[in-house]
């Protein structure tokens, strides 16, 4: 869950590769974060 989470700042650019790997790596949320080059801004949270 927490994979999920971190991915949700990337930009579409670059989602699809950091999903796959965040799996075949097993990234954590903080690793995910760091790979992100360009963030997204949460603004839907509820």
């Amino acid at each position: 869950m927490g994979q999920i989470i971190a991915l949700r700042f990337a930009g579409d650019n670059e989602l699809a590769e950091l999903t796959e790997k965040a799996i075949s790596d097993n990234l954590t949320s903080n690793q995910i974060k760091i790979a992100i080059k360009n963030w997204l801004a949460d603004n839907n949270r509820v």
